[in-house]
């Protein structure tokens, strides 16, 4: 008490002595490499060299680096901290909590990294888990599970006190003079319940399963009546709800992430276990915080308390709301059971539903020749070998002869020269009617052979090779197989440039689209051209698809000794789906139309009358310079002539323009609706010709007598030759009964139809001549 006088204290000391510095602290959780006075030391094994240094995007920033050198063993690695002792507490694992986090930079993408804790002391009493990197030459935080232990590893124990931790860096692999930076070894830090998002199932742990009821509706998690073990929503629309009641999956945020629609994949499906059968279920997406942003559609229960799914078709919206718009990120959805019926009328109804999710088309099916990776009902898997790999994927270069949907990509990777794939068919390929294989093909460089194997049982096998001819485009090859057996082969081999090893760089990238037989494809066959009769030998008669469609020659369904096309319009086809005539060069010749002949016929057998048929021409390579025309089917399951007027072009379509040189035809049946709505259909064509053919009794003048608009409101104008002029004209107009709606003398070029119900009409005109028949339809 220097400076003080004395006021009797009394004082105590002891140990007098030199003075000790501390030491620096014992490396704890989290390591961060950056707090003074701790011993960052670290303990090598296996040919691991780590250091403490500059982080290699923040110099003022310090981590561990290890270099996993030449002799480094596989299962090299470091552990943090010197002499065994570990950290200086236990990790605090809790029993919701079994996970650590650390800040990694690799030099690869990959790279198997893995983390194992143990009781310092006690190397039998330790947890292991790998994380793999994502990233190269860029940080990344990497979360180690301990939960998840590695295979063949002991699990978590709860009753072990963890106290030390080791990381390896590419485990598995011996070393190459790698160097890994690494950081902030930390506890992941714990995250409340996650955002509700699709697959809906009700059974996932730390996932808010809020959901928000509305105009009456009580929602609640229980069991399923049916299985006491599954966690289903259970909500009671009760006495008092309004038609409109419903229930949000989710809080008003909606879904974490967007609905993962496609353009071939706008559906939905719910389980649903209702107390009545024969009642609406409405779903509805929006975008949440837009509530016109949304589309709505409807699927009907047909059990009574019992288990169901329902479909949700977003392109087929209920009446009277907004169409599905592929602008809109929709990430919301909401339930309405019973809808348009009140709680007061249906009486309490308590419903049960579960497994909210994006639709999955049935895939059980092996592919069938054509083969064009469009159609969602087929299993295109391949099984890859000794170094091709294969994927399945939106085509990346559409044009030229190509602008289908799908392609299927072949990576040749390191492994044999020989690295390809295989198809598995759904039956062995039939070479009756053709033995030359073609397929588009999209290479980088010319002169890469492509091997075309065909495989069957007991070893049998044949194979050809086609040279690409072109870089950076598509083109087809062919395969001709002449003298091959038939009904013997059900597996087709792919393999590009043989007995090269390939790198898996873009110059080793292949795609592969449009497979088919046909009768030829030699460099003697004649391009396609009207008339197009699919009967002689010399002409390539090659077809493309696209959209859904699937197309093959084969037997006339009424004379077998007729030559037709055949085409699929498949349950996964788009409602635009086609045919184009030919290949995209189109026809030899440009179609030979005049001022006053600007029609084509094409003969056509279809399952169901009126439906409408579209042809579509266009200057090949030039897809703007097109026209489109529509003509309806009148009979199912017979052969008509369609003649189709590009005088008359389809409602927002370009109309006819002399200038261009049209030479490419495509054919769309039931154009409008999708395959997903009508069902699979087949349809046989024949005969595409330009004017209209010459039937039986067929008046000459026909053709030569045009009426219009088509469809048509109000007035049809009825446009006659001048051969018919000063003719006392009758008319009579008949509906697809036969019954005659209209009849009476044509003094005018007009026709009233306003106040005839829409439809197909029949209009014949009475000539001189003979009868002339024409068809319209009133909207």
């Amino acid at each position: 008490n220097f400076g003080a006088t004395g006021t009797t204290e009394t004082y105590y000391f002891d140990d007098v002595m030199m003075y000790v510095p501390t030491g620096p602290a014992q490396i704890d959780l989290p390591v961060t490499f950056d707090v003074a006075n701790t011993d960052y030391t670290m303990t090598d094994f296996g040919g691991t060299l780590t250091t403490v240094g500059a982080d290699p995007m923040n110099a003022s920033n310090m981590v561990g680096i290890t270099v996993k050198d030449a002799t480094a063993q596989f299962w090299a690695g470091t552990t943090m901290g010197t002499g065994g002792l570990g950290f200086a507490n236990a990790i605090p694992f809790t029993a919701g909590n079994h996970k650590m986090t650390v800040k990694v930079y690799s030099p690869v993408v990959g790279a198997s990294i893995k983390l194992k804790v143990e009781v310092a002391g006690q190397p039998t009493q330790s947890v292991e888990t790998d994380q793999l990197t994502t990233v190269a030459n860029a940080w990344e935080t990497l979360t180690f599970d301990f939960d998840n232990q590695s295979s063949g590893t002991a699990a978590f124990n709860t009753a072990y006190a963890y106290d030390m931790a080791s990381i390896f860096f590419n485990f598995g692999a011996t070393g190459t003079t790698e160097t890994y930076y690494f950081d902030d070894v930390m506890m992941a830090t714990p995250t409340g319940p996650a955002q509700i998002d699709l697959p809906v199932t009700f059974d996932l742990q730390n996932v808010d399963y809020t959901l928000t009821d509305f105009g009456g509706n009580g929602t609640v998690l229980g069991s399923d009546p049916t299985n006491p073990i599954n966690t289903v929503a259970i909500t009671l629309k009760d006495a008092t709800a309004q038609l409109w009641a419903g229930t949000t999956i989710g809080t008003n945020l909606g879904f974490a992430n967007a609905i993962p629609f496609t353009a071939t994949n706008r559906k939905m499906t719910i389980r649903v276990y209702s107390p009545d059968a024969g009642i609406p279920v409405r779903l509805k997406v929006e975008v949440h915080g837009q509530p016109t942003q949304s589309v709505e559609t409807e699927a009907m229960t047909t059990v009574a308390n019992a288990w169901e799914t329902l479909t949700f078709d977003f392109n087929n919206q209920v009446t009277g709301t907004a169409a599905f718009n592929t602008a809109y990120a929709y990430d919301m959805a909401s339930v309405f059971f019973n809808f348009g019926t009140d709680g007061a009328t249906a009486g309490a109804k308590t419903y049960y539903w579960d497994d909210v999710m994006m639709y999955v088309p049935t895939v059980s099916n092996l592919p069938t020749l054509p083969v064009t990776y469009d159609d969602p009902t087929i299993n295109y898997a391949m099984v890859d070998f000794d170094g091709g790999v294969t994927t399945l994927m939106a085509n990346p270069f559409p044009g030229g002869i190509n602008n289908t949907a799908n392609v299927l990509q072949m990576v040749k990777n390191a492994g044999q020269v020989w690295g390809g794939s295989k198809m598995t068919l759904a039956s062995a390929v039939d070479f009756s009617n053709g033995s030359t294989f073609k397929m588009q093909v999209y290479s980088n460089r010319v002169n890469c052979p492509v091997l075309f194997k065909l495989e069957g049982p007991g070893g049998a096998f044949v194979e050809r090779t086609a040279y690409t001819t072109v870089a950076n485009a598509w083109q087809d090859l062919s395969w001709d197989f002449t003298g091959a057996a038939s009904n013997l082969y059900t597996d087709l081999v792919f393999i590009y440039d043989l007995g090269v090893m390939g790198d898996g760089s873009a110059n080793f990238t292949f795609y592969q689209d449009s497979i088919r037989l046909t009768s030829g494809g030699g460099s003697s066959l004649n391009q396609i051209d009207l008339t197009v009769t699919f009967d002689s030998a010399n002409v390539d008669y090659t077809l493309t698809d696209f959209g859904g469609n699937v197309t093959v020659l084969g037997a006339d369904p009424v004379n077998a000794a007729n030559n037709v096309a055949i085409t699929t319009k498949t349950s996964g086809a788009q409602l635009w789906a086609g045919t184009t005539i030919g290949t995209n060069a189109g026809f030899a010749n440009v179609i030979p139309f005049t001022a006053t002949n600007r029609k084509m016929s094409v003969m056509v057998y279809s399952p169901d009358a009126n439906i409408p048929v579209r042809l579509k021409v266009e200057v090949h390579g030039q897809p703007t310079q097109s026209v489109e025309t529509e003509a309806m089917t009148t009979v199912a399951n017979a052969w008509e002539y369609l003649t189709f007027d590009f005088n008359n072009q389809a409602a927002g379509t370009a109309p006819f323009n002399a200038a261009y040189a049209y030479d490419m035809a495509s054919i769309f049946f039931n154009f409008g609706t999708d395959g997903a709505t009508a069902g699979a259909k087949t349809y046989y064509w024949d005969n595409v010709m330009l004017g209209v053919p010459t039937i039986g009794i067929e008046n000459p003048l026909s053709s030569l007598v045009i009426v219009y608009p088509n469809p048509v409101e109000n007035v049809l104008a009825v446009n006659l030759p001048s051969s018919l002029d000063n003719q006392n004209l009758s008319y009579s107009v008949t509906d697809m009964t036969g019954r005659a709606v209209m009849s009476g003398k044509l003094t005018q070029t007009q026709l009233n139809v306003k106040e005839l119900n829409s439809g197909i009409y029949s209009l014949q005109i009475q000539t001189s001549y003979g009868a002339i028949n024409k068809r319209f339809v009133k909207r």
